[in-house]
């Protein structure tokens, strides 16, 4: 019952940023639940990876196409 209490508390918490993503614009669900709970303090962070490069650990962001949904490409049409 308690962690249930837990996990509600951090999603209104998490909730309560208006700049933050909405879930639903993630690819995966694990990015966005990275997003929303406190789970950098284990070492998932949203839309990224942990890498070792030179021997030291590194945060590698995945391509904004590969984290969130995208709609198609579109042209733009200039109106002079």
């Amino acid at each position: 019952m308690q962690r249930l209490l837990f996990l509600v508390l951090c999603l209104t918490l998490a909730a309560c940023d208006e700049r933050a993503a909405p879930l639903s614009a993630y690819r995966h669900p694990e990015d966005a639940m990275a997003s929303v709970l406190p789970l950098a303090l284990a070492g998932v962070y949203p839309c990224a990876s942990r890498q070792k490069e030179d021997g030291i650990d590194v945060v590698a962001r995945l391509a904004t196409d590969q984290c969130y949904k995208m709609q198609p490409a579109r042209r733009g049409r200039l109106d002079r």
